[in-house]
């Protein structure tokens, strides 16, 4: 699949992400979700971030180009 996953447009601007920064099953295992968290997590993928007003650190989205997070 390597040639065909080159052809996005997200591999080609080294924005990947997936939804292990925490741990693989860390939206389950948590007693209380927190929608909140993971609304800031997408906006910072997207974009739509105001980090001067409130600064947010992703707990859930771990971005893996250009070189993965950990």
């Amino acid at each position: 699949f390597k040639t065909e996953l080159a052809t996005f447009k997200s591999v080609q601007n080294n924005e990947v992400y997936d939804t292990s920064k925490s741990g693989s099953g860390t939206w389950f295992e948590q007693r209380i979700a927190e929608y909140d968290v993971v609304l800031q997590d997408f906006c910072e993928v997207v974009g739509h971030n105001d980090d001067s007003k409130i600064p947010h650190q992703r707990m859930y989205f771990r971005k893996l180009l250009p070189t993965p997070e950990t």
